[in-house]
């Protein structure tokens, strides 16, 4: 797959732009249409991280548009699809990918439908878990699908974000250790924090997700809510 980065808001485009080539990925005027589009409710980070693992994993040439829609939260994803459904585009297939924060997955579910519901979507669930979950949607006339992904893992943290994942690779590979981590309750403050300890974690941990291998286990609900979208 092919990240297209160019609907994002300048400032968030030319961050990811650099993430991604600090590990040697270059994306230059693609004119295809996208084929699926990605609504992302957090900033740099979340989509740099994305693009990799869509670039990494999934062969061809599908074009994937990454987009930061504004207020993107649980309770508003039926507003932010149901906007881009009558500003007329064309796509029906969409990946939504946010952070659990400090609310319950049993709670973040059921805002998300409440807001399906709530922007004129009927669905069913054709298969996921607690952290994704694949939607075949009708808004009117329009079929869809809608693969939605919740960052985070269940442990360790109070409050989940992609900050859990990219610490778990730097577990893993070495980089940190369990004891650098025992006082933080929230992974976003740790991931920041040893950053400013070792200034080259961000790339070694964003070139470890590009090489693939066994660490991606560790995005497993962002990497099987891709393969359920695209397989159906």
């Amino acid at each position: 797959m092919i990240p297209d980065i160019s609907s994002l808001p300048p400032r968030i485009e030319s961050g990811v732009a650099k993430d991604l080539r600090s590990v040697g990925l270059r994306f230059k005027g693609l004119k295809a249409e996208p084929q699926i589009l990605v609504l992302v409710a957090n900033g740099r980070l979340d989509i740099s991280v994305l693009s990799i693992l869509l670039h990494g994993q999934f062969d061809g040439e599908k074009i994937v548009s990454i987009h930061r829609p504004l207020e993107l939260e649980f309770s508003s994803i039926g507003k932010s699809i149901s906007f881009l459904i009558h500003m007329g585009i064309k796509q029906k297939k969409f990946l939504v990918v946010l952070d659990q924060d400090e609310i319950s997955l049993k709670d973040a579910w059921s805002s998300i439908e409440m807001s399906l519901r709530s922007h004129g979507f009927s669905f069913i669930k054709v298969r996921g878990n607690n952290r994704w979950t694949l939607y075949k949607c009708k808004h009117g006339e329009k079929e869809l699908k809608i693969s939605i992904v919740i960052s985070g893992f269940e442990k360790r943290y109070v409050k989940h974000r992609i900050e859990d994942h990219l610490l778990e690779v730097a577990l893993k590979k070495g980089y940190i250790n369990e004891a650098s981590l025992s006082k933080y309750n929230d992974s976003k403050e740790a991931w920041e924090n040893l950053l400013k300890e070792k200034a080259n974690l961000k790339i070694l941990v964003l070139s470890e997700i590009a090489k693939g291998e066994k660490i991606l286990k560790i995005f497993k609900q962002h990497l099987d809510a891709v393969k359920a979208l695209i397989s159906e």
